[in-house]
């Protein structure tokens, strides 16, 4: 581990009001006030960072080496007497599974985000084996865009089973058990307009906000978010038959 990890972790360079210089006040001595804190006149003080990157990059070479190994090698870099070192120390967690124990053949863990949990659920891409004491990488690992996607997309899987677009203007959906035909229309501007399935008020929104909260929902529903339900009627068994649904 690079002796200095720490200050590419969780220290950003000195700065003056500015943001560069030579460190000196940023104002003459006579323009101070009568009474301030010692660092307020001098903003040359080095500030806190998260650029994690270099932490992670180390975590992942270590693999097949033994923990308690490792774990010597990073503080042994550290002071323990300076907080702003220690800082790294609470970030080991995001990375590396360290407490495990085996349940019936399966490494499960109990660490800060996760108890009794096995590796397929587990935020962190490595993990300490509970017997050999080995960093190893957790091959269930999937970055958290990757889960986000993964959740939309069994989102969006799970709204086609209760949902089939007929055309344009009509859905055929699966509410509280029963098959609906769904006549919906596109949302004009201005006022609202009242929803026959949602059984509320809906108002057109603007694009920017098309993809986000609310709206993300909303377009779940009937694969668009400008659009909303006038009309709904219970299919006919015959009707049922006919679009292959129970």
């Amino acid at each position: 581990m690079r002796s200095d990890m720490f200050k590419v972790i969780v220290e950003r360079p000195r700065r003056n009001a500015s943001g560069a210089g030579n460190g000196r006040p940023a104002r003459a001595l006579e323009d101070l006030p009568a009474r301030e804190g010692i660092r307020r006149a001098h903003r040359d003080h080095k500030e806190l960072n998260e650029n994690l990157a270099p932490l992670r990059r180390y975590l992942n070479g270590q693999v097949g080496r033994p923990w308690n190994k490792v774990y010597a090698e990073i503080r042994a870099g550290l002071d323990a007497r300076n907080v702003v070192q220690q800082h790294i120390l609470q970030h080991l967690d995001q990375f590396i599974a360290t407490r495990t124990r085996l349940v019936e053949g399966v490494v499960v863990t109990d660490g800060r985000y996760a108890v009794g949990k096995p590796l397929d659920r587990l935020p962190q891409e490595l993990y300490v084996h509970p017997v050999t004491g080995l960093v190893l990488h957790n091959k269930h690992y999937r970055s958290w865009r990757r889960r986000r996607d993964t959740a939309e997309e069994r989102k969006a899987r799970a709204g086609e089973a209760r949902r089939r677009i007929l055309d344009d203007h009509r859905q055929l959906h699966l509410l509280k058990g029963v098959w609906y035909l769904v006549e919906v229309r596109l949302l004009p501007d201005g006022g609202p307009q009242w929803d026959v399935v949602r059984k509320k008020d809906v108002v057109r929104r603007s694009s920017a906000h098309l993809v986000c909260g609310a709206a993300a929902r909303e377009q779940s529903l009937y694969g668009r978010a400008d659009l909303y339900a006038v009309a709904k009627r219970q299919l006919s068994e015959r009707e049922l038959r006919r679009h292959g649904l129970k």
